[in-house]
């Protein structure tokens, strides 16, 4: 099992600086969520995490992820590396970063997961 998770200002400055993301919008809170929290990891586990943002004016949660996936995704289809382990999506501790956005992280509407300090 994989013990330590990143904190959320380290995966904030990650996505802040990496080429395709390049996160601008104000992060609340951040959950590490999936095989990290259910205890299923392998040693090729991604961490899944997501981040609970301050909502943007005129756009659905749904967009706000849109906007900020899909040149990633762009790039994915383009060189067929959907599903496997890349250099480009972030990275943390030599593990694949997959990132999901919500508006509201309240518990009852979110995956079970683990508050980042």
């Amino acid at each position: 099992m994989f013990y330590t998770h990143p904190s959320k200002k380290v995966i904030v400055r990650i996505l802040r600086k990496h080429p395709l993301f390049k996160l601008k919008g104000t992060v609340l809170r951040a959950f590490v969520v999936g095989s990290q929290v259910t205890g299923k990891t392998h040693e090729t586990s991604d961490v899944d995490i997501l981040l609970e943002v301050k909502p943007v004016v005129g756009m659905t949660a749904d967009e706000v992820e849109q906007f900020y996936r899909r040149k990633l995704q762009a790039y994915f289809m383009k060189n067929n590396i959907r599903g496997k382990h890349d250099d480009l999506h972030p990275q943390w501790c030599n593990r694949r970063v997959d990132v999901y956005f919500t508006y509201n992280a309240e518990p009852d509407s979110r995956p079970k997961g683990l508050l980042l300090c």
